[in-house]
């Protein structure tokens, strides 16, 4: 894995290449023109890899793995209702 992706926490845990997005390991402007320049042209495959990364962030990240995850503040801070 190239410095690129280091510098970005937790990218290749919500980015699967192909699925939810496109990673590249390369710093090469050439592969990013290509890449980038593809997908400007594939409606279709934008629309799949964004739903399926919104998919999987509002399933991993959103409101409710959060408020699954602190729902029992209130009642440790509060006590026993």
């Amino acid at each position: 894995m190239n410095q690129q992706m280091d510098t970005i926490p937790m990218l290749t845990d919500i980015v699967e290449d192909g699925v939810t997005g496109r990673l590249l390991e390369t710093s090469d402007p050439a592969e990013w023109a290509y890449t980038l320049g593809t997908l400007a042209t594939q409606r279709d495959e934008r629309l799949r890899m964004g739903a399926a990364a919104r998919a999987l962030v509002v399933a991993d990240y959103g409101l409710g793995p959060f408020a699954d995850a602190f729902g029992g503040i209130p009642a440790l801070l509060l006590g026993p209702a």
